[in-house]
């Protein structure tokens, strides 16, 4: 009879190990990711890339796909290869569709870009039948040129508004990165002509990019409502329409983590996210 209490006191203490192991690891549909509630309430679409490209908010699941997921030291990341992509077809009502203001966050690994060499990837565009820049995207381009060579990176952003659009450099300066490595990077648009971007926990807008306007007053709202597809990791052009625009690069790195909010983060809120994910940035 001892015997078999000290075996069922046993198995008790196994299950209690396992479920407290389970628990510390987040693992409530979060991938056994620790969860990060920083304006959670806001969050519309989560990518964590943990063997699937599929959307943990919304459960948006991939029409087509040409990718491969690459091992991280805190788990799976999305890999480009050559003319790879992710593409989703996004309903009418989809959240995606309907945002007036918008924060954008991904952890980046995009391998270096010689100045030689012409390819521009796009990391992820809101895609729109007939509009060459859809109505979101969010690119690559070097600091440097021919005349000014430089193996520095920069990010640039297109967005479409309610009325007229806008295009965004970051990273000009001592914030250009190099590629080969993890980078966090935030991009955030509150819909009243004020534009941000943060590379890890950092604003490195400059300042003659915050204002968007438009008729010389601040901008509005974005109009992202004629999208119909969302793309990662390639030109719509390239993969839907059929071009073969040389700068049209291919996304060569590794993404992760992509989350998209409904609104603004503020700089602190960009702050608290990155320091919640630090960890994940040496991940090879």
């Amino acid at each position: 009879m001892k015997k078999i209490l000290t075996i069922c006191a046993a198995a008790l203490a196994l299950v209690a190990f396992v479920s407290c192991n389970k628990d510390s690891k987040g693992d409530n549909g979060n991938d056994g990711k620790t969860p990060i509630t920083v304006a959670q309430d806001n969050l519309v679409a989560w990518f964590p890339f943990e063997g699937n490209a599929t959307d943990k908010v919304a459960n948006l699941a991939a029409k087509e796909t040409k990718h491969e997921f690459t091992a991280t030291r805190n788990g799976k990341a999305l890999k480009g290869v050559e003319n790879g992509y992710v593409l989703y077809d996004v309903p009418a009502d989809s959240k995606l569709v309907s945002l007036e203001q918008i924060t954008i966050a991904m952890w980046l690994n995009q391998a270096p870009i010689p100045t030689s060499q012409a390819p521009v990837p796009c990391f992820i565009e809101w895609v729109v039948p007939d509009e060459f820049w859809g109505s979101y995207a969010i690119s690559i381009d070097r600091l440097g040129d021919e005349e000014n060579p430089s193996d520095l990176l920069t990010l640039k952003t297109f967005a479409k508004l309610a009325e007229g659009d806008f295009w965004k450099t970051d990273g000009q300066g001592n914030y250009g990165f190099t590629g080969g490595r993890w980078i966090h990077v935030i991009f955030t648009y509150d819909g009243a002509g004020n534009y941000h971007a943060y590379q890890n926990g950092i604003d490195v807008t400059p300042e003659d990019q915050v204002a968007v306007l438009f008729n010389e007053a601040p901008a509005g709202k974005l109009g992202l409502s004629a999208t119909t597809q969302l793309i990662i990791g390639a030109w719509q052009n390239k993969v839907i329409g059929g071009a073969n625009d040389e700068w049209m690069g291919d996304f060569l790195g590794a993404m992760d983590e992509l989350r998209i909010y409904n609104r603004a983060l503020t700089a602190e809120e960009a702050k608290a996210l990155y320091d919640a994910d630090a960890g994940k940035e040496l991940r090879k």
